[in-house]
């Protein structure tokens, strides 16, 4: 699968991928741009992730024409995502989401008081 520019697929490449699909992305700038890199830096498939476009036409032209490679890549990937950190929900819970409301709850204790914007 190729991952969109300039704005990553997130929630569809994970499904892809769980689903034995390889994604290709090209990384940018932003964090919108980033989230393929990050995604696939996860699972160890840096190899997949493009930093010009030339390259990113590269490695899906590669990939598309050794099919031997791609088969034995997509048997690996459902195994792969379900033994990462990115589905790994109780680990998430407790070492990031957790510590960030207890920090968030500290600082409104302390006074301060939640951001408020105003939508647009």
């Amino acid at each position: 699968a190729l991952d969109t520019f300039p704005y990553s697929n997130t929630t569809t490449s994970c499904e892809t991928l769980l689903m034995g699909v390889p994604v290709i992305c090209l990384n940018g700038q932003s964090h919108g741009s980033r989230v393929g890199m990050t995604l696939l830096a996860c699972l160890g498939l840096e190899k997949l992730v493009a930093q010009t476009q030339d390259e990113y036409v590269a490695i899906a032209r590669s990939l598309a024409s050794d099919l031997g490679k791609l088969s034995l890549l997509r048997q690996r990937l459902r195994p792969l995502m379900l033994s990462s950190s990115l589905c790994d929900g109780p680990r998430f819970m407790s070492r990031n989401y957790e510590p960030a409301i207890r920090d968030k709850w500290r600082l409104f204790c302390n006074g301060r008081q939640p951001s408020h914007q105003e939508p647009d």
